[in-house]
C-alpha cells in the first residue's frame, strides 16, 4: 500500500529541498561570508542580489520547482513570485545550514538569521527587508555601477555651429 502524503508534508519536503539546494549554491559559489558585521546595512549582504544570482546560476531549477523565470535579458526581481517564500523562509535556513558548513559545527549551535528592516512601511502596512544582519557580501560578487565614459574630442567638422551674437544691428 503507497503511503500518502499530506499537502504539509509535501510543502515541508520542498521547502527542506529548497534550503539544501539553496545552502548547496551558497557553499559552492560563496557570495557572502559571515562576518558579524551589525551596524551598517549597505555594508551587509541583500537577499535581492542573492536571489538574482541564484536565479542566473540555475534558471531550470526554479523553472521546474517555481515555475518562474525571469523575462528575457532581465535580472529577477524583488516582486518575482518566489522570492517572498525563498527569502522569508528558504533563505534564512539555507544561510545557517552554510554557516555551520563554514564552521564545522552543527546547525543547532548556529543562532537564526536576522534581517534589518527599512524604517517606511508599505501600504499594506510591513516593512521591507533591506539587508541580513552578520552576512557581508563578497566584494567581486557585488554588482558594480557602469563606469562614466570619457568625454571625447570633438572634431571641427562636428562641432555645433557657433551661436550668433545678439545686438540691435542684428535686427535691422
Amino acid at each position: 500500500m503507497l503511503s500518502q502524503k499530506t499537502p504539509v508534508q509535501i510543502y515541508m519536503s520542498k521547502k527542506a529541498a529548497a534550503i539544501a539546494f539553496t545552502a548547496e549554491w551558497l557553499t559552492t559559489h560563496q557570495p557572502v561570508r559571515f562576518t558579524g558585521i551589525a551596524g551598517n546595512a549597505h555594508k551587509m549582504a541583500h537577499p535581492h542580489r542573492l536571489f538574482q544570482q541564484i536565479v542566473t546560476d540555475h534558471p531550470a531549477y526554479w523553472l521546474t520547482e517555481h515555475y518562474y523565470a525571469p523575462e528575457t535579458g532581465k535580472k529577477a526581481g524583488v516582486r518575482a513570485h518566489p522570492f517572498p517564500e525563498w527569502r522569508d523562509e528558504v533563505l534564512p535556513g539555507a544561510l545557517r545550514l552554510y554557516r555551520a558548513r563554514l564552521e564545522g559545527v552543527s546547525v543547532d549551535e548556529i543562532p537564526e538569521v536576522k534581517f534589518v528592516y527599512k524604517r517606511e512601511q508599505a501600504a499594506s502596512g510591513e516593512r521591507a527587508i533591506r539587508s541580513i544582519i552578520g552576512f557581508a557580501s563578497i566584494p567581486t560578487m557585488v554588482v558594480k555601477p557602469k563606469p562614466k565614459q570619457k568625454k571625447r574630442a570633438v572634431s571641427v567638422a562636428e562641432a555645433p555651429p557657433a551661436k550668433r551674437q545678439c545686438t540691435l544691428n542684428n535686427f535691422a
